[in-house]
């Protein structure tokens, strides 16, 4: 963050999603990044949604290996999703 000279501009959070929504700490989300466990991507998702700036991009990693499917069938009901395969 303070390489890419952001440092008044972005909060990182880590933990789980859920738990720092919950909290009333977070204001409006430009970008959620989900790096854990694909099986509760789609609670945190949920919990965000009304957080989530216009624009906002969700983004998710391994969600075909090991796979987080009801996550991705929540986000392709509701969302413009894009799936980027990394060999």
């Amino acid at each position: 963050i303070s390489f890419a000279n952001v440092s008044g501009e972005v909060q990182l959070r880590v933990g789980c999603a859920a738990d720092w929504l919950s909290s009333g700490q977070l204001g409006q989300i430009d970008l959620l990044l989900l790096d854990h466990r694909g099986t509760v991507y789609q609670d945190d998702l949920r919990a965000a949604e009304p957080q989530l700036a216009f624009g906002a991009r969700v983004l998710a990693d391994n969600v075909l290996l090991p796979g987080a499917p009801l996550f991705l069938a929540h986000a392709a009901k509701s969302y413009e999703v894009t799936i980027h395969e990394v060999p």
